[in-house]
């Protein structure tokens, strides 16, 4: 109902939401009270304020309105909370109620007023919200923006993707032209993939992380060591590795350490016919495992590569067979990889083969040998050499001459004198 308030010449009714004067019947000069009405009228509809401040400004435009912080002086002393109307060259404050906007020019944002004061409008709940893009039913938030920003309240920020069941997916997706190239995140399953593609239709996954070992995959979408690299869905020029470290620094190698009871560090390799999915014992002859080595011949790495020690099969292998043999492959100088060839064999039963493939003898050399050469003073000691022991004597009387150890003296070879 009205508010009656007293006045000169009676009582004057009020609006009781926006305070509006309302004629008296008897009224004299009725004109004055309607006018009153049009402006708090004309003030507070489709309300839009220059600013917020707490001083009235220094030279107020008529029919600006402010809203009045708190600590406000000057002419605004006392007022603060209301909207200031400057009319009349004075000022006029009006009393906001619960559920007014306010429009706030100098911040470019809307206020809406909560019983007590101004507070920022925001979205509670909504469907769908566009920032400079259109929302729709499947983009329910789309924001086309140089850039985003989401920081701390004082503390932690985190963004949270979350998906109903494990086959679903709960991902970064990044585009070219609405085309994915490239996708982050939890893909068809609960384990980390990355995964990348040149057209938006096919896609290669050369990153996996699983979610209960922490194992991660390269190549491959279930590792099975800590860091596990798979080149068999990629093309890979000849003589290049899966694995590449590299450098000018002088100082590309791979560290192994191992520390423990008995430290195990080491390099292994193993060999199989047939697939990963379905190996196949190896043949004789076949690689287990290789060290290669190569070089810059001034316009490219030699390929195939002219050094090599292969670990081979020494016989076909079974459940019951795993003999082994190991290979050394040289290139001589002044040549190319064309003439690289074996130089030493070391048989599975520990024959070793210099120049031959197939040692007949624990040292079996297809050409010459030489053993150390000594002067007489100079000649370690026999027994420390032990029986056996092979030297050449430069200066023996008669000439130069081999002398095998018996165990206590040295001997010449041709009639078993010691040398003296």
């Amino acid at each position: 109902m009205p508010r009656i308030e007293a006045c000169t010449g009676g009582l004057m009714a009020h609006t009781s939401r926006l305070e509006l004067p309302l004629l008296a019947a008897s009224q004299a000069q009725k004109h004055v009270t309607h006018n009153e009405a049009l402006l708090a009228l004309d003030a507070l509809t489709h309300l839009a304020v220059t600013d917020r401040r707490a001083t009235p400004p220094a030279a107020p435009v008529e029919g600006s309105r402010h809203l009045v912080e708190a600590g406000a002086s000057g002419a605004f002393a006392g007022q603060a909370g209301k909207i200031a109307v400057f009319e009349d060259n004075g000022w006029r404050f009006l009393t906001p109620r619960q559920g007014w906007l306010a429009w706030v020019a100098q911040d470019q944002a809307p206020l809406v007023h909560d019983g007590s004061g101004w507070t920022e409008l925001k979205v509670r709940s909504s469907d769908r919200l566009g920032i400079g893009a259109t929302a729709d039913a499947t983009n329910r938030l789309a924001v086309a923006s140089p850039a985003a920003l989401f920081t701390h309240a004082g503390s932690d920020s985190r963004v949270t993707i979350n998906k109903a069941a494990a086959g679903n997916t709960a991902s970064l997706l990044f585009q070219t032209g609405y085309s994915g190239r490239a996708e982050i995140g939890l893909a068809g399953s609960d384990n980390v993939s990355v995964k990348v593609s040149s057209d938006g239709a096919t896609w290669r996954q050369p990153l996996t992380v699983k979610r209960d070992t922490g194992f991660v995959g390269i190549g491959t979408p279930d590792p099975g060591a800590p860091l596990t690299v798979d080149s068999s869905t990629n093309s890979l020029p000849a003589g290049n590795g899966s694995l590449l470290i590299q450098g000018d620094a002088n100082k590309e190698r791979l560290d192994i350490r191992s520390a423990g009871v008995a430290p195990g560090a080491g390099i292994q390799g193993f060999g199989a016919r047939g697939t990963l999915a379905s190996p196949q014992a190896p043949l004789s002859g076949d690689r287990l495992m290789a060290l290669l080595g190569s070089g810059w011949d001034g316009t490219q790495f030699v390929i195939p590569l002219p050094a090599q020690i292969d670990m081979v099969a020494d016989g076909d292998w079974s459940s019951s067979a795993n003999g082994t043999a190991v290979i050394i492959r040289t290139t001589p100088p002044g040549q190319t990889v064309a003439a690289r060839a074996d130089r030493m064999k070391i048989t599975g039963d520990g024959r070793v083969g210099v120049g031959t493939a197939t040692p007949q003898a624990l040292l079996d050399v297809a050409g010459t040998m030489r053993v150390g050469q000594y002067g007489k003073a100079a000649l370690p000691s026999a027994s420390g050499v032990g029986a056996g022991g092979l030297v050449y004597v430069s200066d023996e009387v008669g000439g130069g001459v081999l002398a095998f150890s018996d165990g206590v003296a040295w001997r010449r070879v041709t009639d078993r004198a010691i040398v003296s």
